[in-house]
């Protein structure tokens, strides 16, 4: 039996880098084995490899004010496979909130003046596009009451709520990842875990419909 076990890259969402890897590992396993080199090696060198640690966020914001404190944020995402359309959609999902300066992101944002602000829940009976999530994503809004979709997730930027869905009035660990980052100048949008400046949005992910039919835990 081989086990090979690696995490993920960033701007590699579908570990296309990673599989390369994983090829490139497995082509020196044989080669060893094809040549027995891997019996003049120790089993102490197999030891000697530091333990993982959970010191790796997908997304850590630092430094962000929320209700009078300064403090960091991290974020990870939770992958759930979706068979009819045969990809995977993201949980993003708050990890750990607190002083995390001997931790990293593969996404940072040092949020210093920045005060986080909850998004606000609009309506609209209107076919949404990228266009129209962004405007409500300005406006401060990053939930719209959808109760007709029955996906859990969205390609848009926002995230859907049925009619009875009522907002959070705090963030906490293991809590949904949609909030925004303010201060007099700019502002960022976090949706579903992702970081958004909303003065160049740029979108490759998902937004989910809550609360999830199938929260993947």
């Amino acid at each position: 039996t081989i086990l090979i076990e690696a995490g993920g890259l960033l701007n590699d969402p579908d570990r296309d880098q990673v599989r390369k890897y994983y090829l490139l590992t497995l082509i020196s396993i044989l080669k060893s084995f094809s040549e027995e080199i891997h019996l003049a090696k120790s089993l102490e060198f197999y030891k000697e490899i530091p333990k993982n640690q959970e010191n790796l966020f997908h997304l850590l914001v630092r430094n962000v004010s929320y209700q009078g404190v300064e403090l960091d944020i991290g974020i990870n995402h939770d992958e759930i496979p979706d068979f009819e359309s045969k990809k995977l959609y993201k949980i993003g999902r708050i990890e750990e909130i607190g002083d995390l300066s001997g931790k990293f992101g593969y996404q940072e944002l040092d949020a210093e003046g920045y005060t986080l602000e909850f998004g606000k829940i609009t309506e609209s009976k209107d076919k949404l596009n990228f266009d129209s999530c962004v405007e409500f994503l300005k406006t401060g809004c990053c939930y719209v009451r959808r109760p007709s979709i029955t996906k859990n997730y969205t390609e848009l930027p926002i995230n859907y709520v049925p009619d009875s869905y009522s907002q959070e009035g705090s963030i906490k660990i293991g809590g949904n990842a949609s909030f925004f980052l303010s201060n007099e100048i700019s502002k960022y949008a976090i949706v579903n875990g992702f970081l958004l400046d909303l003065k160049n949005i740029v979108w490759k992910h998902n937004g989910l419909k809550l609360p999830l039919i199938n929260n993947g835990r």
